[in-house]
C-alpha cells in the first residue's frame, strides 16, 4: 500500500488527474512529500493525494487549492555554542611566609650584641634585616642580611638599654615581610631566666595526642629554674597547664590536648623557684 501526491493544476473539475503531475510515492507509514506545482509562484495550485495497494486505486482525497510559493525551510535554532575548554588548573598556594623566631639578644662586649635567631621558610627569600628601636620607638636598621643560611649576628647596637628592644625581619622577593617578636638586650651568663624555643608541635591523627618539642638555653638563673609547663589556651582564651616537667634537660612532650575545636594554641613556659616565667611564642595546631 502507498500514497501518490498529485498536483492538479489550475483545474478541478475532475480528479481523473489525466494530464496532471505525478508526486512521489510514498509508504503508508509516511505523512509528507515534496511535489513540484505545475504553476507558477503566486498562482493557484489544486492537490488531492490517492492511495493505493498492489497497483490499485482504493480512494481519493478531497481537491484542495494552495498557492504556489518558493519553498522556505522552517527555522531551527542555531547550535549551541562549543563549551570553553577547560582552563590550565589554579596554581598550588604558596607555602606560609613566616617570621623569624627570635632566639636571644646578649650582650657580648661594651658596644656589641650577639642576636640569634631562627627561620624557614618557601622559595623568594631575598633578606634580613636586625633592627634596634630608638629613644623616638622607631625602628633602626642595624644590619642587612642576605644568606638565608645565617641566623646569627654580632655587631654593635644603638644602645645597651633593655627597653630598646630588638627584632629580626624577613623580606621576600616582593618585599612583603615578617617580623619576629622582640626581645631586650640582656648581658651574657646575667643568670636571666630565658624563654624556650618551640622547634614542633603536631596532633597525632592516631591517638590525638600532641608532641611538641623545644629549645631551651640554661643560663643558670637567678632564682634558678624549677620547671617547665607546657600549656594549651582553653576556649575562654586562658591557659591551661596541661603538664609540669622539674627537668631542665626534658625538651619534648606527648600528652593529651584539652578538647577544645580547632586551631588550638599552645606554648611552654620555664618556671623558676619565686614563679617567675619566660613563655616561648604560642604556636597553632590544626
Amino acid at each position: 500500500m502507498g500514497y501518490c501526491f498529485f498536483p492538479l493544476g489550475t483545474a478541478v473539475a475532475s480528479t481523473s488527474f489525466a494530464g496532471d503531475n505525478l508526486g512521489p510515492t510514498v509508504t503508508p507509514d509516511q505523512r509528507g512529500a515534496s511535489v513540484a506545482p505545475a504553476v507558477a509562484e503566486g498562482e493557484p495550485a489544486y492537490v488531492a493525494v490517492r492511495a493505493y495497494a498492489a497497483g490499485n486505486e482504493l480512494a481519493t482525497s478531497p481537491v484542495i487549492q494552495i498557492f504556489a510559493a518558493a519553498y522556505e525551510p522552517p527555522d531551527t535554532p542555531p547550535d549551541d555554542p562549543p563549551d570553553d575548554p577547560p582552563g590550565a588548573p589554579d596554581p598550588p598556594p604558596p607555602m606560609p611566609f613566616n617570621p623569624p623566631t627570635l632566639q636571644a639578644v646578649t650582650q657580648v662586649s661594651a658596644e656589641n650584641i650577639h642576636v640569634i635567631w631562627f627561620w624557614a621558610g618557601p622559595t623568594g627569600f631575598h633578606r634580613f634585616e636586625v633592627e634596634q628601636k630608638n629613644l623616638m620607638a622607631e625602628w633602626i636598621n642595624l644590619t642587612t642580611i642576605f644568606d638565608p643560611q645565617t641566623q646569627a649576628w654580632i655587631g654593635p647596637a644603638l644602645s645597651m638599654d633593655p627597653a630598646q628592644t630588638v627584632r629580626v625581619v624577613v623580606y621576600n622577593m616582593d618585599e612583603k615581610w615578617q617580623a619576629s617578636d622582640e626581645l631586650p638586650i640582656t648581658l651574657q651568663g646575667s643568670g636571666t631566666l630565658q624563654a624556650p624555643v618551640i622547634q614542633h608541635a603536631e596532633i597525632y591523627e592516631s591517638g590525638g595526642d600532641l608532641y611538641s618539642v623545644w629549645s631551651w638555653e640554661d643560663k643558670g638563673p637567678k632564682p634558678p629554674f624549677d620547671h617547665f609547663a607546657v600549656q594549651q589556651m582553653d576556649g575562654m582564651g586562658t591557659w591551661q597547664t596541661r603538664v609540669t616537667l622539674p627537668d631542665s634537660t626534658t625538651q619534648n612532650w606527648t600528652g593529651a590536648p584539652l578538647p577544645v575545636p580547632p586551631p588550638r594554641h599552645f606554648r611552654v613556659v620555664a618556671v623558676d623557684t619565686m614563679g617567675g616565667e619566660a613563655a616561648s611564642e604560642a604556636v597553632e595546631v590544626a
